[in-house]
Parts: C-alpha cells; structure tokens; sequence
C-alpha cells in the first residue's frame, strides 16, 4: 500500500507540474542560445561573402571564355578569308572588336568583313593586296596555258591549240 501511496503522489506531483506555467528559462540556458544565435549569424555572413567570392570567381571566368571563343572564331575566319598576315590581322581585328565591345556590339564577322574592306593588304597570297590574289590566280592560269600548249603541240590536235590559245586570252 505504500507503494500505491508513493505512485500516486508522484501521479499528482506530475499532473501539477505539467498545469503549472511554464517557468522561466535560467540565465545560462538564454546565453547560450543567444550565443548560437550569433554563431549561426557569424557563419551565415561567412557563407554569404563565400558565395559571393563563388559568384565573382564564375563572372570572370565565363568572361574570359567567351573572350577565349570569340578569338578563336576570329582566327577562324581570319584564316579562311586568306589572311596572309595572321599576327598583325589579329590585332587589328581584336582592337576594332574592345572598341565595338564599348558600344555594346560583338560581331566577330563584321569586323572581319570590314577588315577586309579597309586593309586588302593583309589578305591574299603575296601579302600586296588584291592585285597578289589577280597574280597567283594568273601565274596559275599561265602555268596550264602552258600545259595545253605542250599537249597542242606534242599532239599536233586543233581542238588543243584552240584550248590553249583561250586559256592565253583569258590569262592576259
């Protein structure tokens, strides 16, 4: 019976204590949740500058790829178009791409077409213009007016010597 006793008071001990208003938290128990209230801010501004460091890290590098991209497209089109002068062609090109940069425009082929137009020197074979490309494109020509006439006259046929005299006019 005593154990009954001793059960049912604790019994009544817990119903009061959970009717009871809650009591006030110790001063040591708010410090210290004051404590990692300020240890949770702390890390969060660190992981906050982190992330922004990330973000400026990533801004450059997709700004140095893109400059990377937009150079070997322009070699890409330089080369194609007969650049004789890569180097110096490239610069030119480069230059006139930070100054459209400036103005908010990116159009690696417009400056090659108007690389083109304002410096023919820097295209073609023999590096002096057009008239070098007319020359090579000549020479070529003259090279197989000489192979027709050698053909003309090794096979003394009229059909070659008429070749080989259309390929002279049209070499001159």
């Amino acid at each position: 019976m005593a154990d009954a006793q001793v059960q049912g008071a604790a019994a009544v001990e817990t119903v009061d204590a959970m009717t009871e208003a809650p009591s006030e938290p110790e001063v040591s128990d708010s410090m210290s949740w004051q404590e990692r209230a300020e240890a949770a801010e702390q890390k969060l501004a660190e992981v906050a500058e982190r992330l922004g460091e990330v973000e400026k890290s990533a801004t450059e590098l997709h700004t140095a790829m893109e400059s990377q991209r937009s150079e070997r497209l322009l070699d890409v089109l330089l080369v194609r178009a007969g650049v004789s002068d890569l180097d110096a062609a490239r610069g030119v090109a480069l230059a006139r791409l930070e100054d459209d940069r400036g103005s908010g425009a990116d159009d690696v082929e417009g400056v090659v077409r108007r690389l083109m137009a304002d410096r023919p020197g820097l295209f073609g074979a023999s590096g002096h213009g057009t008239g070098g490309v007319m020359r090579s494109r000549a020479m070529g020509a003259l090279t197989e007016a000489q192979k027709a006439a050698e053909e003309a006259k090794s096979s003394g046929d009229r059909r070659q010597l008429l070749r080989y005299l259309r390929l002279r006019r049209s070499a001159s």
